[in-house]
Order: structure tokens, then C-alpha cells, then sequence
């Protein structure tokens, strides 16, 4: 028996190879979130944000095709978009909780906090900060997606980056998509 006959050809090899691929989780998208998509139009009663073409949208005045399609008045309703049913619940996916800041760059903090927020909800009405409590030495900031919490942690970390301490993600438990961000 050769030295070279032991080893597998082809195929065999191929398999081999990608049972040692790095280990990849899908991603929780739309559907397996919120369900599948709905197709009547939804506004939300609190802020006025439309679903329509299976997504939220800002408001029903930026659907281009809202003369054309003709659309049913039975077909439209009024709920609580995702958003605002978390900030009712007192729901997050997202906190950072900043402790230790100087006084002089609180009211600084929370207005980026709050600013990042509002561009946040320009390009997505579900992503938003939901809640900046202040307490005697902490910030927190609520937000609805748990990526916006991570970007308002490393923007604080970056605009004040010798006034805030160390930055420590921790993540819920298995199947929850909550992160709790602290900073100081």
C-alpha cells in the first residue's frame, strides 16, 4: 500500500474541510421577528409611523403610490407600531448605562445621546432611544434595537475619549437580543 492511498480524493476532501468552518448562527431578520408580513396598511396611533410594502416607514405620506393604488379604508389600521409597544412596556434592546461622568459634559452627553437617536429614527421609525435617565452618577440610555446601543456607546467612547472610562459589552442570556452597554 502507497504512502498517498490513505488520503481521500475529491469530494470526501470538500466535506472534510467545511465540517471545520467557522461556526455561523443566522441572523434574526424581519420575519422570524415580527412575523410575516402583513398586506394591509398599519399607522401607528402614537407616532404615526406607516407599514406598508412589508416594512415600517416614517409616515403613509412618503408611499409614492398611495393615489395610484387606491387603497381601501378597511384595509388600513390602527395599532401600536413595535417601537412604541416596547417604550409601553418599558421594553429595551439596548442600554447604556454611563457611570462616573463629569459634570461638565452631561447635559454634552445627552443631547448626542439623544440627537443619535433622532437620525436613527430618520432611516429606520423602529430604532430609537427610548428613555435617558439620569440619576446621583449614572446616564442610561434605553434604545429600542440593540445596534443603535452599541453605536451610541462607541460614539460617547469617541467624542470623549479621556472623560469616559472603559467600555464593556454584555449580552442577555441565550435567545434574547438585549445588550447592556457600560461605559466608566
Amino acid at each position: 500500500m502507497s504512502r498517498s492511498s490513505h488520503i481521500p480524493k475529491g469530494k470526501k476532501i470538500k466535506k472534510q474541510v467545511e465540517k471545520f468552518g467557522p461556526v455561523r448562527f443566522p441572523e434574526r431578520r424581519g420575519k422570524q421577528e415580527f412575523g410575516a408580513g402583513a398586506k394591509e396598511y398599519l399607522i401607528c396611533k402614537d407616532c404615526q409611523a406607516a407599514y406598508y410594502d412589508k416594512s415600517w416607514h416614517e409616515s403613509l405620506a412618503d408611499y409614492k403610490h398611495l393615489k395610484e393604488k387606491n387603497i381601501d379604508k378597511k384595509k388600513i389600521n390602527f395599532i401600536l407600531c413595535p417601537a412604541c409597544q416596547m417604550i409601553k412596556n418599558n421594553q429595551y434592546e439596548g442600554i447604556v448605562l454611563v457611570y462616573n461622568t463629569p459634570e461638565k459634559i452631561k447635559k454634552e452627553l445627552m443631547n448626542l445621546a439623544e440627537n443619535m437617536g433622532k437620525t436613527a429614527r430618520s432611516i429606520d421609525p423602529l430604532d430609537r432611544v427610548s428613555k435617558i435617565k439620569e440619576t446621583k452618577n449614572t446616564i442610561e440610555i434605553w434604545t429600542t434595537e440593540n445596534q443603535l446601543a452599541k453605536k451610541i456607546a462607541n460614539k460617547l467612547k469617541a467624542t470623549f475619549p479621556n472623560q469616559l472610562g472603559e467600555k464593556k459589552i454584555h449580552f442577555s442570556g441565550e435567545g434574547s437580543d438585549v445588550v447592556r452597554i457600560t461605559v466608566g
